[in-house]
Parts: C-alpha cells; sequence; structure tokens
C-alpha cells in the first residue's frame, strides 16, 4: 500500500559491522533520521517489525558521501502485512453434522478471485492460509451429495497480524428435499381408493401434515420432505370400509439422485350379515332344527352345519359385500327337504344394511298302516282292491268251478241210483 509505517527498529552499522546505533525508531511519519555520519558505507538492520508486519531483515546499504554540499543520504525499507489464515467449518443446517465435499471459490472483496477448487474434508473444514489481511468472501459451486446448493456470498476478513489470528466462516446446507407418494387400494380387488384420510409424522411423532386425501387414482403425494423417518396413520376410510390405522413407516432417502419413497395401503370392505328365517310353509310357525350349508355364488363354500335357533331363525355375521347362496342339507323332522337354492346378495355397506332370506319346509304326506303281530294275514299277501280287473278274473273263475263241482256231484248221484 505504501503507507508509513511507525514502530519498525533498526540498528545502524559501519560497513566493517561495527555498530554504530541500536534501537532506532521510525515515528508516525515511518522515518529515522540519523545525523552526524562521517562519510563512509554503513547499513541499517531491522530488530523489530512493526505490529501486524513480517520482519524484513535484509542490509539496508548507504553511502555518506563527502559533504562537499549537503547531501542527505535517503534508504527506503518496506514491510509485508503479516499474513492470516481463514477456516471455513460446512455443516448440515438440521444436524450440525460436518459435510465433506463441498467445493469453494475464493474472492477478495473487490471481486479478484484468489483460489477455486476448495473442497470441504472429512471433518467438513477447508483452511487457507497466507491471505493478506483484507476483506474476502467464498462462494460454494458445488453442494455435498444429496444438499442444496448455497450460493450466498461467505464474507470474512483476514485482520492485521498483531497477534496471531484466525479467522472463522460458517456455512451451511440444507438436504434435498424428497417425496413420497402413497397409493390406497382395496385389499381384495385391488381396486385404487378414493376419500381414505390422513395424517403425516416424523418418526418422533411431531405432525407434519393432516387430512391428507386420497384422489380418484387412490393416491397421496406429499413432496419438499427433508430426508428422514416418517409413517402415516389413516384417520377415515372410504365410504364403506374399515378403517386400517397400523403405522405406514417410509424413509426419505439422502437426495443424492432423486428418489421417490413408496407406500402400500389396504383397507378391507365392511362386511355385512345374513338373516335366515324358517317356517312352515302352511302355517308359518318358526322350524328350528334346519341345517343349512352357506356358498358363495361361484360355488365357494363359506360355512356348513348352521342350524336353525328356536326361533327359527340362522345370523351369519361378517359376510363381504357380494353374492351367496344358502344349500338346506338337513330339514326340521318331519317335513320335507328343500332342494331351493336361497340366493341373496350383501350390499356395499355404506349404511350398514343386513340381507333377509325366508325358507319354508312343508310336512311330510302321512305313512299306509302296516299290519300288526296280531293280524292273521301274511304281512306279505296281496289284499283285493277296488277296481282290480285281475281280482274280478279271479272271481269269475272261481264262480265256473264251484258250478262245474255241483254239476259233477249230480250226475255221480243220478249214474248211482240208475244202477
Amino acid at each position: 500500500t505504501g503507507k508509513a509505517l511507525p514502530g519498525a527498529v533498526f540498528d545502524l552499522y559501519k560497513a566493517d559491522g561495527t555498530k554504530v546505533a541500536s534501537g532506532l525508531t521510525t515515528d508516525a511519519k515511518g522515518q529515522i533520521q540519523v545525523k552526524d555520519l562521517k562519510p563512509g558505507d554503513y547499513y541499517f538492520i531491522e530488530t523489530a517489525a512493526p505490529a501486524g508486519y513480517e520482519l524484513n531483515d535484509s542490509k539496508l546499504n548507504f553511502t555518506i558521501a563527502l559533504q562537499t554540499t549537503t547531501k542527505v543520504a535517503t534508504v527506503s525499507a518496506t514491510n509485508a502485512e503479516k499474513t492470516g489464515t481463514v477456516v471455513l467449518n460446512k455443516t448440515d443446517g438440521d444436524t450440525g453434522k460436518a459435510l465433506p465435499g463441498a467445493v469453494f471459490d475464493l474472492y477478495k472483496a473487490d471481486g479478484t478471485k484468489v483460489a477455486s477448487g476448495l473442497t470441504t474434508d472429512a471433518k467438513g473444514q477447508i483452511q487457507v492460509k497466507d491471505l493478506k489481511p483484507g476483506d474476502y468472501y467464498f462462494i460454494e459451486t458445488a453442494a455435498p451429495a444429496g444438499y442444496e446448493l448455497n450460493d450466498s456470498k461467505l464474507n470474512f476478513t483476514i485482520e492485521l497480524q498483531t497477534t496471531t489470528k484466525v479467522a472463522t466462516v460458517s456455512a451451511t446446507n440444507a438436504e434435498k428435499t424428497g417425496t413420497v407418494v402413497l397409493n390406497k387400494t382395496d385389499g381384495d380387488t385391488g381396486k385404487a381408493l378414493p376419500g381414505a384420510v390422513f395424517d403425516l409424522y416424523k418418526a418422533d411423532g411431531t405432525k407434519v401434515a393432516s387430512g391428507l386425501t386420497t384422489d380418484a387414482k387412490g393416491q397421496i403425494q406429499v413432496k419438499d420432505l427433508k430426508p428422514g423417518d416418517y409413517y402415516f396413520i389413516e384417520t377415515a376410510a372410504p365410504a364403506g370400509y374399515e378403517l386400517n390405522d397400523s403405522k405406514l413407516n417410509f424413509t426419505i432417502a439422502l437426495q443424492t439422485t432423486t428418489k421417490v419413497a413408496t407406500v402400500s395401503a389396504t383397507n378391507a370392505e365392511k362386511t355385512g350379515a345374513v338373516v335366515l328365517n324358517k317356517t312352515d310353509g302352511d302355517t308359518g310357525k318358526a322350524l328350528p332344527g334346519a341345517v343349512f350349508d352357506l356358498y358363495k355364488a361361484d360355488g365357494t363354500k363359506v360355512a356348513s352345519g348352521l342350524t336353525t335357533d328356536a326361533k327359527g331363525h340362522i345370523q351369519v355375521n361378517e359376510l363381504k359385500p357380494g353374492d351367496y347362496y344358502f344349500i338346506e342339507t338337513a330339514a326340521p323332522a318331519g317335513y320335507e327337504l328343500s332342494n331351493d337354492r336361497i340366493s341373496f346378495n350383501i350390499k356395499f355397506q355404506i349404511n350398514d344394511d343386513s340381507a333377509v332370506v325366508e325358507a319354508k319346509n312343508f310336512k311330510k304326506s302321512a305313512n299306509p298302516v302296516l299290519p300288526t303281530n296280531n293280524d292273521h294275514h301274511d304281512i306279505n299277501q296281496n289284499l283285493p282292491k277296488t277296481g282290480d280287473t285281475e281280482n274280478n278274473g279271479t272271481t269269475l273263475i272261481g264262480i265256473f268251478s264251484i258250478l262245474g263241482l255241483l254239476i259233477y256231484s249230480f250226475f255221480k248221484v243220478y249214474r248211482r241210483e240208475n244202477s
């Protein structure tokens, strides 16, 4: 800078090394004046530099000429300012974790580039030495993997090094944010389910968002989530479905490349109930003891051995929406078995509707009376039946046989008398 430097201390010697004076100190103008020197060769040696400056221990030679006229010898001496050091510390803006791999360029305040490609080490630090006092700034040119670039100017000053002072600069980066997509489907069919409502939490229980609702595709997309662990909780199920209140955990990874987290969630349809009422087909009286099997419409057996109670009822709960049918496998005592397929439908359970089906049985016809042990007829004997033409013929043969016997007897008597 050429600025005058007070406080520099010198010793003065003759050319042969004889010390002439010591402790000579520059004044406010940066000058030392020594008078009464005989003509000859001399030199100054600096013994102490001004505060904040490097010692310049070179010989500063000069000559006192023969004073035929008054001549003043002049000597110029300079000192360079002591250089300083800066340390930049790069950390995660949320966790304070040291971040290696951030790259910076270094500039003087006037925009002159001092250094480029300076990269934070494993401790997240850059150290730059030998900087002259003055104002400087860092500019980040590449962020650590997975972090947003922080391109703000990081200003600092290297002070005059009257004592050793290290400038420090703190710089942070925010992690790149990620995205999660939740897919809500029917647990049986895989059909996308709109209208499911969720809250979103960090792993530590901090609520991030609430009232997130699946769209027509059954999806929720949440952006701008910092890397870390999260979970969804369902607060309202789609209409007709059971609430699934399990934690749906996921992780937003460090975004070294763009990564979208995905979460799959299912709901089971609400189940319904059916009531079968078994009655006498003539009287309407409730019939206990009828036994049924229950099937899906595709023939898959759902339950067997279902028996009507004292009120003639069977109730089956927890049936998923769809088509079903009952088949009677045993009728109540004294009743004919019904082979009818009793079909019904369990509706989609928006209003908790139960299906009701009616089934009837009719009494068996009266059985014929079998002969008792006191009956003299053989149990295998064929009894005559009214209108049986085969029996009429037998009767005629009997009549003619009796007439024949009477005629034979008459003629036998007649011949005996004639004899």
